[in-house]
């Protein structure tokens, strides 16, 4: 108590990782800070099943007066502040206890009690067991493949239009696609896993829950930049040079953040690639189409990544990340994304005016236009209540909608 609580909390991690270390099979019961500090909820769950005894603040209160004298946190407090207390504690770190593999509520009940209750969970899990493959699909966001992917499939359409059609181009794509996918985001949770341990709204990806740990995660992004650069090789030598190009792309935007707002130009610049590269993978060359295609891609996502942002402005700023709400403010943000979606409208003009203006393109352009729109009307400075999982969905929506309408204008023109 007298070298401080930080002090403290270093030496709880020590301890922690120690008995850990020796004891394969222990229970390990900790004081209530302990998930709090220092990864320690990620490091235990990775380690071990995790189970919070929840009971009400009253309760523990009773609990704790009999003891305060040796817990300097609560020292001194009369039985009211000692209950305030409590509830306010309680609420702040009920982030962390939510990561727990098991909540048991409302617990008042004796060992023989709690072991009934605890005894299938701690049979079906333990620190060997593999992670389940869908921490993996939730780690990388796999259904946001479907901002990027449609390009890719148009670049890929516009390029068989000039080389021919051969499948194993169109599986290496795909490949390709999902590969650089799971790399960038594998990395960006990796990268940013202290951050999101501390933001509410990201403190349960699978990193900082602990369902999947920093090595394997490691192992994950490692294997796919491999294969992506491997894939990529085979296609032609402009491919197979260009790759490492697209991935320092992909993977340094996850560290843009802590020295430029332009991060948002970033990640669509890492997405803007999937149609010129894919043309590139068919042809081995570049030409316009594509390359306005990667414009429209850049300044599309650029623009709702920024309203997406608008979640975070706060946390940004109190943990000094760059963004452009956090530079701006909300009001100023919109502008931008507003001025960056006026240039996605541009180049969907543009894009269609060089396909020769088709009646199926201009109907999917209307579509994607309308989305685009809808963003803008349902966003407001005073509400943003809507940006979440519903505004994925819109820009996903917006995505595939637009490339199917494209592609079927190609392929019946």
């Amino acid at each position: 108590a007298t070298d401080g609580e930080a002090h403290f909390r270093a030496l709880e991690r020590k301890y922690l990782e120690e008995v850990i270390a020796q004891h394969k099979k222990a229970v390990i019961s900790t004081g209530g800070g302990t998930p709090c500090f220092n990864e320690n909820m990620p490091f235990m769950n990775a380690h071990g099943v995790t189970v919070y005894l929840k009971i009400a603040p009253r309760m523990l209160a009773n609990r704790l007066l009999a003891a305060k004298v040796r817990r300097p946190l609560v020292e001194g407090k009369s039985p009211e502040e000692l209950l305030r207390y409590i509830e306010e504690t309680l609420t702040e770190r009920e982030t962390y206890y939510g990561q727990a593999n098991v909540v048991v509520g409302n617990h008042s009940r004796d060992v023989s009690q709690l072991l009934m209750i605890l005894q299938p969970d701690l049979s079906n899990n333990s620190s060997n067991t593999m992670v389940n493959l869908k921490d993996y699909f939730s780690l990388v966001k796999f259904a946001h493949t479907a901002f990027a992917l449609p390009f890719a499939l148009i670049g890929y359409t516009l390029g068989v239009q000039a080389a021919g059609f051969n499948p194993w181009v169109l599986v290496g794509v795909l490949a390709c696609m999902v590969f650089a996918r799971n790399a960038a985001m594998g990395f960006n949770r990796l990268v940013d896993r202290k951050f999101d341990a501390k933001n509410p709204r990201t403190a349960t990806r699978e990193i900082p829950a602990g369902k999947i740990t920093v090595r394997a995660a490691t192992w994950f992004v490692v294997l796919n930049a491999l294969a992506f650069m491997g894939v990529a090789a085979l296609f032609n030598p402009l491919t197979g040079m260009l790759s490492p190009v697209v991935l320092v792309v992909l993977l340094g935007y996850s560290y843009t953040k802590r020295f430029t707002a332009l991060c948002h130009l970033v990640l669509g610049l890492g997405l803007a690639i999937a149609p010129s590269a894919a043309y590139i993978a068919v042809t081995g060359t570049l030409v316009m189409t594509p390359v306005w295609l990667s414009v429209l891609v850049l300044t599309w996502v650029a623009g709702f990544d920024i309203i997406y942002a608008l979640q975070d402005t706060g946390f940004d700023r109190d943990e000094k990340l760059h963004s452009i709400p956090a530079a701006l403010g909300v009001r100023g943000a919109l502008a931008v994304s507003l001025l960056l979606h006026v240039l996605s409208v541009v180049m969907v003009v543009v894009v269609g005016a060089r396909l020769g203006h088709t009646l199926l393109y201009w109907v999917g352009a209307a579509v994607f236009l309308a989305l685009l729109v809808y963003q803008h009307v349902v966003v407001r400075p005073n509400n943003l209540s809507k940006i979440g999982a519903m505004f994925g969905l819109t820009n996903g929506v917006a995505s595939i909608v637009y490339a199917i309408f494209v592609i079927a204008s190609l392929l019946t023109a």
